[in-house]
């Protein structure tokens, strides 16, 4: 009995090490759980957290999942390290459990401007690798995108580039129903962080116009100064509004940042 109880702690303890080995550090998929949407146009779902496994179910972008936990386990898709996820979802009425990788989901819970759900996720790493005396240099360049969907079909959709190896350690997301440019009805701003000082943080604004364009806004970056060690902050500010245009610019806090203005017109806007 003794040996038996041996046994299994020992048993435990591998297990517990091999899944201690599986952890990785995933930049747009750390601690992930709770309501998201499908986001790639078809997602496949599996009995188990491996490619190799039997599919269960196909679905589609912009329905409903419920995301229960991160397994130990994940793949590389597009350049992209996914961790498989433990994961509910409905299908003729009846709630359902199975497997599916990070990447066909959005990483954010929808945020909802009247009838309209705005998520957003990252598709691939256009990832480049050289050699530099004799040494592997990897360039990291992560592509995201920011979809609508009303009634669970796509309207409208924004890819953007995450600068070239920038470490992303945290995503945040904020949600303005009331902006103040015309013709918008909600903003949305992402915050992806780094926790070096010298990448600081970037944030991307977004604002859906006439409740269907996404149109995505300057973007805003923050970072320490190594040498001065000062930091360097842009904002973005709203000026004069009229029915037809509005003014906005980016303001750099340094004495050589200065300003930059753009004009906000007809859903699009231009650097004045």
């Amino acid at each position: 009995m003794k040996k038996v109880a041996i046994f299994f702690c020992f048993l435990f303890f591998a297990f517990h090490l091999f899944a201690q080995s599986q952890k990785t550090n995933f930049p747009f998929f750390n601690n992930l759980k709770g309501e998201r949407k499908v986001f790639a146009d078809t997602a496949i779902l599996r009995v188990a957290p491996s490619t190799g496994a039997a599919i269960t179910d196909t679905i589609f972008a912009g329905n409903d999942i419920n995301i229960l936990m991160q397994v130990p386990y994940s793949e590389v898709r597009n350049n992209v390290s996914s961790p498989w996820l433990k994961v509910t979802y409905k299908k003729n009425s009846f709630t359902k459990v199975a497997f599916i990788s990070a990447i066909d989901i959005s990483i954010n819970q929808k945020l909802t401007a009247k009838d309209i759900d705005i998520v957003f996720g990252v598709i691939k790493n256009d990832r480049k690798d050289s050699i530099v005396n004799n040494e592997i240099i990897v360039t990291n360049n992560y592509k995201c995108k920011l979809i609508s969907f009303k009634k669970g079909k796509n309207i409208d959709a924004v890819v953007f580039d995450i600068p070239k190896n920038f470490s992303v350690d945290s995503i945040a997301t904020s949600f303005i129903e009331k902006t103040k440019l015309n013709k918008t009805v909600a903003a949305i701003r992402l915050l992806l962080s780094s926790k070096n000082d010298n990448e600081g943080d970037y944030k991307f604004n977004f604002v859906l116009c006439n409740s269907i364009k996404i149109v995505q806004l300057p973007t805003q970056h923050n970072y320490l100064v190594k040498l001065s060690k000062n930091w360097v902050n842009e904002d973005l500010l709203f000026h004069y509004q009229s029915k037809d245009f509005a003014v906005i610019s980016r303001e750099t806090n340094t004495p050589f940042g200065g300003k930059t203005f753009y004009k906000w017109k007809d859903c699009s806007y231009k650097e004045l």
